[in-house]
């Protein structure tokens, strides 16, 4: 529920943002305010697949994917700085746009693995 929940509160804040784009409403407080809460709700979604695929891997792999999943989130930053210089340069609709679509694929993905993300209990 952290996961979808998280996801939400990003998305809903993407969706707020480009309207503020859409409508050339932008101010420093409500960017601000975007920004905040894609931060939040994306950092909180990140947090439950991390200790979910610790509870389904066996302990023998728990090493390795910890040093996986680390370089899976340099990665992340890296491309992430890069793609942000570029908002710029392609227009920050198509910017926002691009991120709505990426959390819909990883909202079907979601869907589709939900049985899979519960925790295993005892």
């Amino acid at each position: 529920y952290i996961l979808a929940f998280g996801s939400f509160l990003g998305l809903a804040a993407l969706f707020v943002f480009l309207a503020l784009l859409e409508t050339n409403k932008v101010t420093y407080p409500g960017i601000f305010m975007c920004w905040w809460a894609i931060a939040v709700g994306f950092n909180m979604a990140t947090v439950a697949p991390v200790s979910l695929l610790s509870k389904q891997l066996p302990p023998s792999w728990n090493g390795r994917t910890s040093l996986i999943i680390q370089y899976s989130f340099f990665t992340g930053r890296v491309t992430g700085a890069i793609w942000g210089g570029a908002g710029a340069k392609i227009g920050m609709s198509r910017y926002v746009g691009l991120e709505i679509a990426y959390v819909g694929i990883g909202a079907i993905l979601f869907v589709a693995f939900w049985r899979d993300l519960k925790a295993k209990k005892g």
